[in-house]
């Protein structure tokens, strides 16, 4: 099996139509051969995507990944604008686009880390007022993990081509004050132990029906990266 090895970036209207005629361009004919196709990038593999609106000068955007592209993307459409108003919004818009990543690299733990990529990304751009994701899906280390930064950068660099006011160059991106300040950065090894304790420390409070408890972390900015915080429990 040849090996793709680029990301794809297919864009299209956020719609049930474009995402129907998305699926039967990419239909693979009942004589598949061993070679692998875009077909196979788009609808075997698993993907990302990335969802936008336009509403005067203000943008919004989703960032999602899935196994099955097209059913994932008829449930936003039909199904969860029952459930959330962002998503109704995006479903009456007649601006919303959306952008289909693959790359033949792609398993569920690199489509999570490259999910989580792009929300760092777009929330550097002072343009997207709103990041409707309500979770971040950093990973640590998995299979492939090592190929996560070149992967990203090139998928940033497509997205880039394809609508540079969206996506900015990724220097540009990383300098900004708002993409250093941004919560979906990934946690060091260290950073997650700290966030364990406390987390444990809370929850057994919790449990005694401890009514407050002061929690002091002393450390320099950043100290979490060296193991370097401290705590004390009063």
């Amino acid at each position: 099996m040849a090996n793709i090895d680029y990301p794809l970036v297919k864009r299209i209207p956020y719609s049930e139509e474009a995402i129907k005629a998305f699926e039967t361009e990419y239909q693979k004919p009942l004589d598949v051969s061993d070679e692998l196709t875009e077909a196979d990038i788009f609808l075997a593999y698993p993907t990302v995507y990335i969802i936008t609106d336009r509403k005067r000068k203000q943008v919004s955007a989703y960032v999602g990944e899935t196994s099955n592209i097209i059913s994932r993307t008829v449930q936003h459409i039909k199904q969860d604008p029952l459930e959330r108003d962002d998503w109704d919004s995006l479903a009456q818009s007649s601006e919303a686009e959306m952008y289909i990543v693959g790359h033949d690299k792609f398993n569920k733990s690199l489509t999570l880390d490259v999910e989580n990529q792009l929300m760092l990304y777009l929330s550097g751009n002072p343009k997207i007022q709103q990041l409707n994701n309500r979770r971040s899906n950093p990973q640590f280390r998995y299979y492939t993990s090592e190929l996560m930064p070149k992967i990203t950068s090139q998928v940033w660099r497509e997205l880039h081509s394809q609508n540079p006011d969206i996506f900015p160059e990724e220097e540009v991106i990383k300098d900004s004050a708002l993409f250093k300040a941004s919560p979906f950065h990934k946690l060091t090894a260290e950073q997650l132990k700290a966030k364990e304790i406390l987390f444990e420390k809370i929850r057994g409070n919790l449990k005694l029906d401890k009514q407050s408890e002061l929690i002091l972390v002393s450390g320099e900015a950043g100290g979490g990266e060296d193991g370097a915080l401290e705590f004390t429990f009063l």
